[in-house]
């Protein structure tokens, strides 16, 4: 994992970049809009507005991080959530706004992008003692014959009408997200070691009035991986390349598909039974 170089807090208003940001992000119900730019040292700075800058030096894996506000701690939230994804894939690595769970021995994923549903659907799993691996940071592993899902943090982020619908009331408030975060217990049990990759589902707009699984052909899932990847160095054609390839071995390899469903907590049994027997199918 990317180390910390140091830590020091810059003014109150966020400086001015040197050079134009080439990568935005919108401000959506996380409540945050980002940019990115180079660096004339051939960093990168990642611009998360109102709360903190991240000075990223892929030649010595370190970041420096500039908070907003002394003595705010937001910028933590954010550092797990977006900016470790990103470090990984500056390194290299293939990483995805999906959450995943554990069936049987083998993981089963669901990518897409955030508000869409899938950390509560995560969450319904694991209440049904299906352990969760990750619940929207998917780091998946290449270098082994088949691709593995790498476990992430143990704890999910719901906002507080999932977990009212779900059942569970030690939800914990972290600063820097606006969402509670549940930590993984007895009821929602987390797995903590990578396993083979069974299943993708790309997640649907939600307009169906019952659960429908499809098969995607290969250009409509390298569409959805690509859409749903955290990547940094987005104009890099080397990384472009390395991703199309990484697709490519996905696709070949782990049957991937459209999940649609209507997005109802009443709805969620259905859900979670018409997936297993897809996977079982």
């Amino acid at each position: 994992m990317t180390r910390w170089l140091r830590l020091k807090v810059s003014p109150a208003q966020q400086q001015r970049s040197t050079s134009a940001f080439f990568q935005r992000w919108n401000a959506g119900e996380e409540g945050c809009s980002a940019e990115f730019s180079r660096r004339a040292d051939g960093g990168f700075l990642l611009r998360f507005h109102g709360i903190a800058d991240f000075v990223v030096d892929p030649s010595t894996s370190a970041v420096e991080c500039v908070p907003v506000r002394d003595a705010d701690v937001a910028w933590q939230g954010i550092y797990e959530q977006q900016v470790q994804p990103l470090l990984l894939s500056l390194r290299g690595e293939q990483v995805f706004h999906g959450g995943a769970i554990a069936v049987g021995d083998a993981a089963v994923a669901f990518l897409a992008p955030s508000g869409a549903g899938k950390s509560t659907l995560t969450t319904a799993f694991a209440k049904r003692g299906y352990a969760f691996l990750s619940d929207d940071c998917l780091h998946l592993d290449f270098a082994q014959p088949r691709i593995h899902v790498h476990p992430h943090a143990a704890h999910v982020r719901l906002w507080e009408d999932s977990v009212a619908a779900l059942g569970e009331g030690r939800s914990v408030y972290v600063e820097g997200s606006p969402k509670p975060r549940l930590e993984a217990a007895t009821d929602l049990p987390h797995c903590d070691r990578a396993l083979p990759l069974a299943r993708v589902y790309l997640l649907g707009e939600g307009k169906v009035d019952a659960p429908a699984i499809e098969t995607l052909s290969p250009s409509q899932a390298l569409i959805g991986l690509a859409a749903n990847a955290f990547v940094l160095d987005i104009k890099n054609p080397s990384v472009l390349k390395r991703n199309l390839a990484a697709g490519a071995r996905l696709v070949r390899e782990v049957p991937l598909r459209r999940l649609d469903y209507p997005r109802r907590y009443d709805a969620l049994e259905s859900v979670v039974a018409a997936v297993l027997a897809d996977v079982a199918g």
